[in-house]
């Protein structure tokens, strides 16, 4: 089998105008059947179904090419594209390379233009449209929580991820750091304080409560 590069759509958001609907990614072997690894992909195909999803090759290889090549050579079209930037795409980073990390430059210059696009595409909805995609997003957030309700950390994300998750909660940094997305209006705020003070909520047991209904996301 030869590798390939290949682009993923989702069709049901595309059709929609829910975003993110692509993935750029690369298989070895061009299994018709594998369409990506990024969790937010695999947890859209879990929940739409495989009938909703199409895979189209943009660079095939008839001879055999190592791996390392051809994540580079997937990394090269990332880059051209810049998914990391376009909200369009599932891809969070334009590297494939294992063990890649951004630099907290690099972090910041990415959210800093995921927001702005992503406040752009909201605003360019219809009302309708809006009022779907909320209600699409709030049942998602809703079926989570309940599927991880009463789970450890090591439950939801394995042993080694749940061990460091544990770690990195248990110094105080609880998530009052991060930023949330208030899912009806597509409002972002840098913290949880700062949404817990727009909005007036006084305990941090009621923000929780909201969370865990949909109104709100950490992104």
């Amino acid at each position: 089998m030869s590798a390939v590069i290949y682009e993923t759509v989702n069709l049901y958001n595309r059709e929609r105008g829910v975003i993110p609907y692509r993935y750029i990614g690369s298989d070895q072997h061009n299994d018709s059947t594998y369409l990506g690894s990024s969790k937010d992909l695999c947890r859209d195909i879990k929940q739409l179904g495989r009938e909703y999803f199409s895979k189209r090759v943009l660079c095939e290889f008839k001879e055999d090419i190592p791996n390392t090549l051809l994540r580079k050579l997937e990394s090269e079209i990332q880059k051209f594209l810049d998914v990391a930037a376009d909200v369009t795409y599932y891809n969070k980073t334009n590297s494939s390379h294992k063990g890649y990390r951004e630099t907290e430059e690099q972090k910041k210059a990415r959210m800093s233009k995921t927001l702005e696009k992503r406040k752009l595409w909201w605003e360019s909805l219809t009302k309708e449209q809006q009022e779907e995609h909320t209600i699409r997003v709030k049942g998602n957030i809703i079926a989570h929580n309940k599927s991880i309700e009463g789970k450890t950390y090591e439950e939801i994300y394995g042993e080694e991820k749940g061990r460091l998750k544990r770690q990195k909660h248990s110094g105080g940094n609880n998530g009052n750091a991060k930023r949330v997305l208030h899912v009806n209006s597509n409002e972002t705020f840098e913290s949880t304080s700062e949404a817990m003070q727009h909005f007036g909520i006084k305990y941090y047991g009621s923000f929780h409560s909201r969370i865990k209904k949909g109104e709100f996301i950490f992104v």
